[in-house]
């Protein structure tokens, strides 16, 4: 019997120790399930937006659009590929529009960027597709999903009103062009690098609006002429 009672006690401390070793291993797996879904989280968390919902506009409904003043060279030609690659992959369009000579509005002389809007605004008026993403030439998308999807999820985040508010624009980061548009008094700062509109009349109107500001430099708080060309 004392022999049946130290085997039975030496059999309950390895079953012990066992069950606490099993329960680690549990730990360690989920904590590593845990790292390689954060890993991934951007894509995971799209998946149930994946299917077209309240965001009523299909992967052929949007187009990609990106400007440069440059022809495609460099970094912004690899930005261009990139980006062309990944509309073709997920059945959107894609476009890359550029100047020749100077960029004008009228006799207005302005800074090469001044005409992205330009070239916004002329998509906005000739092409067909209901969605528009322009994008800086600096800029790719590195997302896995469509960008229905990722549209769609975002309107759902942000509660995103399409209609009341076509127009989306990202807020800029803490930097110098920040800080000084909010010292000099304007209650917000926005980056034009990334613009995503709904076309109707109303965002035209707004694209329209923002093109011929760049004849209007007595309607800015800014004291330079920022419209022209930086010169060297």
């Amino acid at each position: 019997l004392r022999s049946f009672l130290r085997l039975f006690s030496t059999n309950a401390s390895q079953l012990k120790m066992i069950y606490i070793v099993f329960l680690w291993n549990c730990v360690l797996l989920f904590l590593l399930v845990c790292v390689i879904q954060c890993s991934h989280a951007g894509h995971e968390v799209l998946l149930p937006f994946s299917k077209m919902g309240k965001w009523n506009f299909a992967p052929e409904d949007i187009l990609i659009l990106q400007f440069d003043s440059r022809g495609l060279a460099d970094y912004w030609g690899a930005s261009s590929s990139w980006n062309k690659a990944y509309a073709q992959a997920f059945g959107h369009s894609y476009m890359f529009m550029s100047i020749h000579g100077d960029c004008r509005n009228g006799d207005v002389e302005l800074s090469p960027s001044w005409c992205k809007i330009k070239a916004m605004l002329e998509v906005s008026k000739t092409q067909q597709h209901k969605v528009v993403v322009f994008l800086d030439s600096d800029a790719i998308i590195t997302a896995n999903h469509s960008m229905s999807a990722v549209l769609e999820f975002v309107a759902h985040f942000t509660k995103w009103n399409v209609s009341e508010h076509p127009v989306a624009f990202n807020q800029d980061g803490p930097g110098y062009a920040c800080r000084h548009a909010l010292k000099i008094g304007y209650n917000v700062c926005l980056n034009s690098g990334t613009v995503i509109w709904v076309k109707s009349k109303l965002s035209t109107k707004i694209l329209s609006q923002w093109w011929n500001y760049a004849k209007k430099a007595d309607e800015t708080l800014f004291k330079k002429d920022w419209r022209k060309k930086v010169l060297s």
